[in-house]
C-alpha cells in the first residue's frame, strides 16, 4: 500500500510540475538590474532586489544550483527567504516547482514589462549551518547566492548590471569593473551571468592590497582583510615567494588568459575557510595568522598555488562535462583525476620551484600522502575513479570510515598518477622532455579560441602522446580502475624515493598535530585522538579497529592513569621491547570499557627515503625553471 500511494505521490508532482525551458543559444532580451544590500554585518542579512525585463505570460526564474569549482549540488536555495515578486506596483503570485526547488514559475500579467524581485539571503550564524560570509569586519559575496536569472538561457547570454552597498569606510576587491563609486553603492559594469557568478566581491573593514606582478602588462594583485589591522603584516619573503609563483606559473602555462588577476584572501578565526578558483580570481579562506605565522603553517600554502593554477587547468581549459550552458544543468566529474588531480600535482611542484614551500616540505607532504593512500583499505574494492563522484554523493557529510569509504582521494592520488606519468615522460625521452611541455601545450592559450576551452579523456591521451609515445590510454585506464594499494608506491619509485616509516613524525606533520590539537597514531595502532581526548579516526583494519574502537570514543586512561597523548607515546614506543600490552580506559556513550593492545612495532610516522642507485626524478621535476 505504502509503494501504491508514493507512486500516486510522484505521479501528482509530475502533473503538477510545469517544464522548465532548457537553455538555448539566444541573448536573454533585455539586461537584469541587480541591487545588493550587504550592509545588515550585524545580523549578517543580505537584502537583494532585482529587476528582470518580461514579456506577458508564463516565466521561470532559476536560483542556481550547479557552481563551477564545487563539483556538487549547491544547498545555498535553503538560505533563500522573503521572496516576493511585483509588477506595475502589484504583487505578482509565485509558485515553486515541485520537482526542482531551484525554479519558480511566476505568471506575468499583460501590461507588465519588468518584474521586480525582493529577497533575502540569511547568511549562516554558525558553521553548523553552512559557511559563514559575513562578519562584523568582513564579507564575501558569493553572487550566485544573491541572483535569480530566467529559465532557458545560457549564463553567458544574460547581462546583469550589479550594485552592492557596503558599510560605511569597508574597502572591496573584485575581478568584476567599476563603472560608478559613491560612499556606500559600488555600481559595477554589466556583465554577463557567467562572468558576474566568476566574479566574487571580498570586502572589510581592515583591507590590505600587495602588488604581485610589479612591472608586469597584467596585473596581479593580493587583497587581503582580515579581523585585525595586524594580521595583514607580511614579510618581504612571502611577497617573493607569492611573485615568484606567479612568474614560475607563466613559464609553465604561458600566457596568462586574464587582463587582471585578484587574489582574494580573508585572515579570520570566524569567516569560514574556502580555497575556490575563478578565470581572474580566487577566494581563500585562511586562519587569521595564516601570514604572521607562515613558518609554522605549511599545510595551508598549497592553496594559494593551487587555486591559481586552476586559472589553466579548469578555466580557461574544462571538462567537456563541466561546460554546462547555465547554473542549473548538472555537471558531470569523470574527468576530475585531471581538473583537481593534475592540477594537485601542479600545486606542490610550483610551490616548490617558487619558495611557497621548500622542497624539503613538498616531499615531507609527498610522504604523508603516500602513507594515506598505502593504508587506504577502501582501495580494495573502490577505485579513483569512482572516488570522482564522491562530491555529488555525500553532499559534503563527513565520513565516519574514510579509509573504507574513500572520500575525494582523486586529489591525493591525481597527485602521484600525474607525477608517475612525468617521471615515464623523463624516462622516454631520456630528461629533454617532462610534464611542462604537456602543460604549456595543453592548457596554454590558443589565440582566437572561446573563453572556455573543453576537454576530454582522448583529448589528454592524445596530448601526453604528442609529448611522449606511450600507450597513455591502456595506462590511464588501469591506473582508474586499479583497485590496487601500491601506485603512490610504484610512483615514489618512478621518481627515486621510496616510503618508510620512523619513530619521530616530519615538521610537516608535526604542524598539522599542533595546529589541530591531534595526537597522530594513525600508522601504530591506527588512529587519532584530537581534542578532548575523543577518538577522531580510526583506520580500517587497524589494530584499534580490531580492538573494537570508533569514532566518537573518549579515551579516559592508558595503562591505569589519566591519559595523555605523550603517555600513549611513551608507551607504544616501549611496545617493542614490551610483551605488555598497552590498555586503554575507553568511555562510548554511556559505556565504559577497557582496551588491551598487544602491540610491538613502536611508533610509526611516514617519511621519504632514496633509492640508492637510482636518479633523483623528484628533485629535478621541482627545480625552478629558468
Amino acid at each position: 500500500k505504502l509503494a501504491v500511494l508514493l507512486l500516486l505521490l510522484t505521479a501528482a508532482s509530475a502533473t503538477y510540475a510545469e517544464v522548465i525551458p532548457a537553455p538555448v543559444g539566444v541573448r536573454f532580451p533585455g539586461t537584469i538590474e541587480l541591487a545588493v544590500d550587504a550592509t545588515d554585518v550585524n545580523k549578517r542579512i543580505v537584502r537583494v532586489r532585482e529587476t528582470v525585463p518580461v514579456k506577458p505570460g508564463r516565466m521561470t526564474l532559476l536560483y542556481p544550483q550547479w557552481i563551477p569549482g564545487a563539483h556538487a549540488p549547491g544547498s545555498s536555495i535553503t538560505l533563500l527567504a522573503g521572496l516576493k515578486f511585483s509588477g506595475a506596483g502589484k504583487r505578482i503570485v509565485w509558485k515553486r516547482d515541485p520537482l526542482n526547488m531551484h525554479a519558480f514559475h511566476v505568471e506575468v500579467p499583460s501590461g507588465v514589462d519588468s518584474l521586480d524581485a525582493e529577497f533575502q539571503y540569511l547568511s549562516p550564524l554558525q558553521s553548523s549551518q553552512g559557511r559563514i560570509v559575513v562578519t562584523a569586519d568582513m564579507l564575501g559575496l558569493q553572487w550566485h547566492t544573491v541572483v535569480l536569472y530566467p529559465a532557458g538561457f545560457r549564463a553567458d547570454g544574460v547581462a546583469i548590471r550589479p550594485r552592492l552597498s557596503l558599510p560605511a569606510g569597508w574597502q572591496y576587491a573584485s575581478a568584476l569593473e567599476v563603472e560608478a563609486q559613491t560612499a556606500s553603492d559600488v555600481h559595477f559594469r554589466t556583465v554577463s551571468l557567467t562572468q558576474l557568478v566568476d566574479s566574487p566581491v571580498f570586502a572589510g573593514r581592515y583591507f590590505r592590497r600587495v602588488d604581485l606582478d610589479p612591472g608586469g602588462s597584467l596585473p596581479v594583485t593580493l587583497n587581503m582583510v582580515a579581523d585585525l589591522p595586524a594580521n595583514l603584516a607580511i614579510e618581504p619573503e612571502q611577497v617573493t615567494a607569492l611573485r615568484a609563483m606567479v612568474q614560475q606559473s607563466y613559464k609553465v602555462f604561458g600566457a596568462a588568459p586574464y587582463r587582471r588577476y585578484d587574489f582574494l584572501l580573508a585572515l579570520s578565526e570566524t569567516f569560514s575557510p574556502i580555497a575556490l578558483e575563478h578565470q581572474a580570481s580566487t577566494e581563500l579562506g585562511k586562519p587569521a595568522a595564516f601570514l604572521t605565522k607562515w613558518k609554522s603553517l605549511p599545510f595551508e600554502r598549497p592553496d594559494v598555488p593551487h587555486e591559481y593554477v586552476h586559472v589553466w587547468n579548469g578555466k580557461l581549459h574544462r571538462p567537456l562535462d563541466l561546460a554546462t550552458p547555465n547554473f542549473n544543468v548538472e555537471m558531470g566529474n569523470s574527468l576530475l583525476w585531471v581538473y583537481e588531480g593534475q592540477t594537485n600535482y601542479w600545486t606542490f611542484v610550483l610551490a616548490s620551484r617558487s619558495g611557497v614551500m621548500s622542497a624539503e616540505e613538498t616531499r615531507q607532504f609527498t610522504a604523508r600522502a603516500a602513507a594515506l593512500l598505502d593504508q587506504r583499505a577502501g582501495r580494495s574494492w573502490r577505485s579513483l575513479q569512482d572516488t570522482l563522484y564522491d562530491p555529488i554523493m555525500r553532499l559534503n557529510r563527513q565520513r565516519d570510515w574514510p579509509s573504507w569509504q574513500r572520500v575525494v582521494d582523486y586529489y591525493v592520488e591525481g597527485f602521484f598518477l600525474w607525477l608517475e606519468i612525468d617521471a615515464r615522460i623523463h624516462e622516454l625521452s631520456a630528461g629533454k622532455r617532462s610534464l611542462n611541455d604537456f602543460a604549456a601545450s595543453f592548457f596554454g592559450r590558443r589565440g582566437d579560441a572561446p573563453a572556455v576551452i573543453t576537454y576530454t579523456f582522448d583529448d589528454v591521451v592524445a596530448a601526453l602522446n604528442a609529448v611522449a609515445r606511450y600507450p597513455r590510454a591502456d595506462f590511464l585506464n588501469e591506473r582508474l580502475a586499479s583497485n590496487e594499494r601500491n601506485n603512490a608506491i610504484q610512483a615514489l619509485k618512478a621518481v627515486g624515493w621510496q616510503l618508510v616509516f620512523k619513530d619521530k613524525p616530519t615538521d610537516y606533520s608535526e604542524a598539522i598535530d599542533r595546529e589541530s590539537g591531534d595526537a597522530d597514531f594513525l600508522y601504530s595502532l591506527g588512529l587519532i585522538i584530537g581534542k578532548g581526548d575523543k577518538i577522531t579516526l580510526v583506520q580500517w583494519d587497524s589494530p584499534a579497529f580490531k580492538a573494537g574502537l570508533a569514532g566518537g570514543a573518549t579515551v579516559l586512561a592508558i595503562d591505569g592513569r589519566s591519559y595523555k597523548a605523550d603517555a600513549l607515546k611513551q608507551a607504544i614506543a616501549a611496545s617493542k621491547d614490551s610483551k605488555q600490552p598497552i590498555e586503554l580506559l575507553i568511555k562510548s556513550d554511556d559505556l565504559y570499557r577497557t582496551v588491551a593492545f598487544q602491540y610491538g612495532e613502536g611508533l610509526r610516522y611516514p617519511h621519504l627515503e632514496r633509492i640508492p642507485g637510482t636518479t633523483d626524478v623528484l628533485s629535478l621535476i621541482l627545480e625552478p625553471l629558468p
